[in-house]
């Protein structure tokens, strides 16, 4: 075996091997919802300082976004980076999702109680009040 071939087969035994144990399948989706009116731009790696008197060193990804076009907006991929209004937000949104909804009426339907009210003594009928206040003049 020359030196060349030598070459190529640990060349080719070294790519297999990453293969085997870095590469993850990706899963890509069947539908795409455009909208949203957001376009995912691209997902770059971040680093910045977390803490006040002891400052560590934070490493996230973060995705560029944009709306328009032309201004291109990021923010965290994982909720533990994102700002503490943002997860505020966040929260709020996870817990009104949890709450029991009240089906919807049927358009037209009138909810009880929720027609005219009643006065007592009025019978019911249009410009008759409460007993002693009549229109004027009668």
């Amino acid at each position: 075996m020359t030196d060349d071939e030598t070459t190529k087969k640990r060349k080719k035994s070294r790519d297999s091997k990453k293969g085997s144990s870095s590469a993850k399948k990706i899963k890509m989706p069947d539908v795409i919802d455009y909208s949203l009116g957001v376009i995912l731009v691209d997902v770059v790696p971040t680093r910045d300082w977390k803490g006040s008197k002891n400052l560590q060193a934070r490493y996230y990804f973060n995705m560029l976004y944009t709306k328009d076009g032309s201004l291109i907006e990021q923010m965290p991929i994982k909720s533990k980076y994102w700002s503490e209004d943002l997860q505020a937000r966040f929260n709020e949104i996870k817990r009104s999702e949890k709450e029991t909804k009240e089906p919807l009426r049927p358009y037209g339907s009138r909810r009880a109680g929720s027609g005219r009210q009643q006065i007592p003594g009025g019978g019911g009928r249009p410009g008759m009040g409460r007993p002693g206040m009549g229109r004027p003049g009668m």
